[in-house]
């Protein structure tokens, strides 16, 4: 089956960002050549899996519904309608994502209580992920314990 000229200029446009940004990307539709993109994912009409390997990689899952996935090194997800994909990938790979410590939470005091004896990394237990997108909301998404991707997100500037 076919992709829709919504997906496929979703497709372009994501190639297009890659490329200014000097990242190559693979594409896959309806689930293949990425076996790992999903259960039933392949039976999926008008999907496809675009990743732009590196630091950060990325991976985006664009689905029929309109409803996109992008997966920064392979555990930070971002469920973002059609209309936004685009920028957020632009705005990871231009640099624009920054840390926040996320204070409001007395779980997260008490997890990083228990957990910064043990913690390898600069990045703070309670960080969140924040990709601001020009004219819009922020997308924004818990950093998971321990932190993927070491390098790149210990470089990640905090929000002031």
């Amino acid at each position: 089956m076919g992709l829709s000229e919504g997906t496929r200029e979703t497709v372009r446009d994501l190639r297009l960002i890659g490329g200014q940004h000097g990242r190559l990307s693979s594409l896959g539709a309806g689930g293949a050549p990425f076996p790992d993109a999903g259960p039933g994912f392949g039976s999926i009409p008008d999907a496809a899996v675009l990743d732009f390997p590196g630091v950060p990689s990325i991976r985006v899952r664009i689905d029929g519904c309109l409803k996109d996935t992008v997966v920064v090194e392979e555990v930070i997800s971002f469920v973002v309608p059609r209309r936004d994909t685009t920028a957020v990938v632009e705005a990871v790979l231009a640099g624009r994502a920054r840390l926040r410590r996320d204070v409001g939470s007395r779980w997260n005091a008490v997890r990083a209580l228990l957990m910064t004896p043990f913690a390898r990394s600069n990045v703070s237990l309670d960080a969140v992920l924040v990709v601001p997108i020009p004219g819009r909301a922020s997308y924004e998404q818990l950093v998971p314990v321990p932190p993927p991707g070491g390098g790149w997100l210990t470089s990640v500037p905090a929000e002031v």
